[in-house]
């Protein structure tokens, strides 16, 4: 019976995805075309400055830093006055591409000790570890190891993980390797170094291949490091217990790009960047909130994607769990590449939530069911939104929107919500239950999706009753 009512409910979701077919459509809007996210904000999110990257929350929330640019100047804004001071401008550099407060408040900067900006993204790969001291009296301290991307900073200790490739480390990493190490940092006569340093793990140690990236210590007790498995599966969002070793896949989307950036202080969430909404890479992604228990569960947080041309990245959550930075980017940009900071209101976002309508026409006389779970199918996930009869004796047509719009404003991109796309010789066996009376889904497409199974060798049975 369990198995029965299993396949009850799968059939269910697949008739509910080819009604979609027939009234919904992606997320492209022909209205936005041209447009800029930044001109049509939400009421939780406002625009912080015109230009930078790579936001950092100080640990009082009363202060952002910031990237000029990639190898550019560091900047830190403070939020009550506005004014924007530079933190770089002391002595002569090659630029950064990382600028992070440590706990103690001075500033751990990752940057090249070369450039040339005939082929600029070398000095990508090759960057240094410096801790810029507060006072901004003297040029920061080199901490004497490469960093590969970005470091993780713990928000309550002097302690730091970071990653190395193989570009880095020739003779100590094969080809395609990367390792993520971990070190407090601490003062001797009043210069900075590194203790205590020992290796995570290296992607060799691990079942799957995949180049690392630490991204936060999960809080409150910070024994876990949230981290990027690039190229395994498309991107995954992973942790690794620091004393055990054990990895566990949090986003487990195959195909999809899922880049954790930003978690949240109670350690139950973190801020991701993802394509989920469009499944075009990384270049188009946009910020999802992810549940950090094993059940894949995720929520969109902005739309800036749905702008042809744009995205939004690189997300941090405040201390106090309130707001989020994050950049305006472009999807012709190198990742990392920001058109200014702005931030998200949570409290905002949560209050406007209920009142907050679909894309499309509103409809009298039904209720607003928002973001329904998500269904996959292989590599592919639609979101469902639902318009249904509310207080009415005869059931009014049933309206799906996935992503947003209605068939007739996007028939060339509705066939991406049809069910039959997605079949495959190994679906799971199929038992379609299916009214003969039925007044939302038409008796015909449990019909089509029986034929496209059985065609594909999948076992299905039709019951009409």
């Amino acid at each position: 019976m369990t198995t029965a009512r299993f396949f009850c409910k799968t059939c269910w979701l697949g008739l509910l995805l080819f009604a979609a077919a027939l009234y919904a459509a992606e997320t492209d809007d022909p209205a936005k075309a041209g447009k800029s996210p930044a001109d049509e904000l939400p009421p939780h999110i406002s625009r912080l400055t015109s230009f930078g990257e790579r936001a950092d929350w100080s640990p009082d929330g009363k202060k952002i830093l910031f990237l000029a640019k990639t190898y550019g100047d560091v900047y830190e804004i403070d939020l009550h006055s506005k004014i924007i001071r530079p933190l770089t401008h002391h002595f002569y550099h090659h630029g950064y591409t990382r600028a992070l407060y440590l706990a103690n408040g001075d500033i751990l900067l990752s940057g090249p000790e070369e450039f040339d900006p005939k082929n600029p993204h070398i000095s990508r790969v090759q960057c240094y570890l410096y801790v810029l001291d507060k006072s901004l009296a003297k040029p920061p301290e080199p901490l004497g190891t490469k960093c590969s991307e970005g470091p993780a900073v713990s928000r309550k200790r002097m302690h730091i993980a970071w990653a190395q490739v193989a570009d880095q480390y020739p003779d100590e990493l094969a080809k395609g390797q990367s390792r993520m190490q971990e070190a407090d940092i601490v003062y001797e006569h009043g210069a900075p170094k590194l203790a205590n340093q020992k290796i995570i793990i290296e992607s060799r140690d691990l079942p799957f291949k995949c180049t690392l990236e630490p991204q936060n210590f999960r809080p409150p007790e910070e024994r876990e490091l949230i981290f990027t498995a690039y190229g395994y599966q498309g991107t995954e969002v992973c942790g690794i217990d620091l004393v055990t070793k054990k990895v566990v896949n949090y986003s487990n989307a195959p195909g999809q790009y899922d880049e954790p950036e930003g978690i949240f202080p109670d350690g139950q969430y973190t801020c991701v960047e993802c394509d989920r909404q469009n499944h075009k890479g990384s270049n188009y992604v946009d910020l999802w909130k992810l549940k950090l228990d094993g059940s894949s569960k995720m929520e969109r947080m902005t739309f800036f994607s749905d702008y042809p041309g744009y995205k939004s990245s690189n997300p941090v959550v405040s201390d106090d769990g309130r707001y989020m930075a994050f950049q305006m980017a472009k999807s012709k940009d190198q990742a990392g590449v920001g058109y200014g900071i702005f931030i998200y209101d949570f409290t905002k976002a949560a209050s406007g939530e209920q009142n907050q309508k679909p894309t499309g026409k509103e409809l009298p006389g039904v209720k607003y069911l928002r973001d329904l779970e998500y269904a996959r199918a292989g590599e592919k996930s639609l979101l469902l939104d639902l318009y249904l009869p509310e207080k009415s004796q005869r059931p009014l047509p049933l309206i799906i929107w996935i992503h947003g719009g209605a068939i007739q404003e996007n028939k060339n991109k509705a066939a991406r919500a049809n069910p039959i796309a997605y079949v495959t010789p190994a679906a799971a066996p199929f038992l379609i239950v299916h009214g003969d009376q039925d007044p939302l889904v038409p008796l015909n497409q449990s019909q089509l999706l029986f034929d496209a199974l059985k065609k594909a060798g999948v076992s299905v049975r039709l019951h009409i009753i």
